[in-house]
């Protein structure tokens, strides 16, 4: 009879990657780093995963899934792209507040030039080109998005800027305050900007 699965040790095992990525980086990654953390023998981590870039990658595609559903789901209501950024600003803050270093782990996989040099995620996988395509066009008609913005530079103000700006307040929120309402204001006024 085989073993249930553990989730609450799969879930240590999870937080322990994330937090090894955030602090050390991808090429500082190593089962007995992320067994230690997680109090589990490797063995464990090889029971459940190939590699690390297989527990890498589920954890990646999980939020990025996530991440893309809602940002269709937005995209299904739109009216204009100053209502779309303000919905999206909302669900990347609600988003961060569930898991703060989720947010932190994506976005030190983004910056990690060593993992992104192993793999790059296809964003059309979960269709998000086709989504991309009509925010621009709507941006492009209604004169809310400068008609030099294209398809990669809307994806960096849209993913990266906000991303960045949730990482830079957490780590500075000491000197700033907690993440509040204002930052959703805040936040989407600079994209709205960087998008003009």
């Amino acid at each position: 009879m085989a073993k249930p699965m553990d989730m609450r040790k799969l879930d240590q095992v999870k937080r322990a990657t994330m937090e090894l990525m955030v602090e050390s980086g991808y090429k500082s990654i190593t089962v007995s780093r992320i067994a230690n953390r997680a109090n589990v023998s490797p063995g464990y981590l090889y029971s459940h995963y190939a590699s690390i870039n297989d527990l890498i990658e589920e954890l990646l595609d999980t939020t990025y899934e996530s991440f893309v559903d809602y940002m269709k789901s937005v995209v299904v209501e739109l009216t204009s792209i100053r209502d779309f950024v303000k919905h999206f600003v909302q669900g990347m803050i609600d988003f961060t507040m569930t898991d703060p270093l989720l947010v932190q782990f994506v976005t030190a996989l983004m910056d990690d030039h060593a993992y992104f040099n192993e793999r790059i995620k296809n964003d059309n996988e979960l269709g998000i080109e086709e989504y991309i395509v009509t925010l621009l066009k709507c941006g492009h008609d209604n004169l809310e998005i400068g008609q030099h913005i294209d398809a990669l530079e809307f994806v960096a103000i849209m993913i990266r800027l906000p991303l960045n700006y949730l990482n830079l307040r957490f780590l500075y929120a000491d000197k700033y305050g907690s993440i509040c309402s204002k930052d959703v204001s805040k936040l989407s006024r600079i994209i709205i900007n960087a998008l003009q």
